[in-house]
């Protein structure tokens, strides 16, 4: 089952953009801890003393973001065994006593992963944890107290005070919850808008047809009036129809612009909150 898996997985989309992506940023997520001899870790954690935050670099490196993470480390197992290839076969294709060539490839071990992490006052920390051979992904657990702190947590580890075991740290709890409360004071606030833009309260553009079709009317009224009394003055019945239309027509366009204003400015909010 696991030979069907990996050729599964080799059919995933893969390009050279990924290569050197993994290639050129796998060393700055490279750590060396000591030895941990855990049966329960995966991706080569027995006898493992160079592990990588797959984790960690798979999130931040936008070219391999969502792979599997033992799929990055299969495949850059095979970049280390092209590239062990070609210097050897460059450097001594002939030699009889070459015996590098058919060594399997090394690539830095899998530490389990612990997301939404908090320190508990046992030493350890309670987080939920991936990558834990036996231990649903996902589940909450609480591990033996740790040592080094001070040093492992700022390169993104911790280390359990026997040695026995390491972890990749994700986020803090607190940070999540932080982000979730940012998120969902924002879902509230456009919600608010669209509920108050909708309803026409507490909005200084009402979107009330019938109201701007009863003052564009007056408005017009209004400067047939004021046309016809200049119009009047002057006395000539040409200039005076030609005054009352062009009043018109200004109103109507008047009338027209700020229909559009306010329609844009409701256009404007919701799009912005969409």
């Amino acid at each position: 089952s696991s030979s069907s898996s990996s050729s599964s997985s080799y059919e995933m989309p893969w390009s050279t953009n990924q290569e050197w992506a993994l290639q050129d940023k796998i060393s700055k997520y490279t750590i060396n801890i000591p030895r941990l001899n855990n049966p329960n870790l995966k991706g080569g954690g027995i006898n493992k003393t160079t592990f990588a935050l797959w984790y960690t670099m798979r999130d931040e490196v936008t070219e391999i973001m969502g792979y599997d993470i033992q799929y990055l480390q299969m495949k850059y197992a095979a970049l280390m065994d092209v590239d062990d290839y070609d210097s050897d076969s460059n450097s001594n294709s002939n030699s009889a006593t070459n015996t590098n060539i058919d060594a399997p490839p090394n690539p830095p071990g899998i530490l389990p992963f612990i997301d939404e992490f908090e320190f508990r006052k046992n030493g350890g920390i309670k987080g939920r944890v991936y990558g834990l051979v036996g231990i649903e992904p996902g589940t909450e657990i609480v591990t033996s107290p740790l040592k080094d702190v001070e040093q492992t947590l700022p390169k993104g580890f911790i280390l359990t005070l026997d040695g026995s075991c390491a972890y990749e740290l994700g986020i803090p709890k607190s940070e999540m919850e932080s982000r979730s409360r940012s998120r969902n004071m924002a879902l509230s606030s456009s919600n608010e808008i669209d509920d108050t833009d909708y309803n026409n309260n507490n909005v200084g553009y009402p979107m009330d047809l019938a109201a701007m079709r009863e003052g564009g009317t007056n408005l017009v009224s209004d400067l047939r009036d004021q046309s016809g009394r200049v119009a009047k003055e002057l006395g000539d019945p040409e200039t005076s129809q030609m005054i009352v239309n062009l009043a018109s027509t200004t109103a109507v366009l008047f009338g027209a612009a700020t229909a559009m204003n306010m329609l844009s400015h409701h256009l404007t909010v919701n799009v912005f909150w969409v």
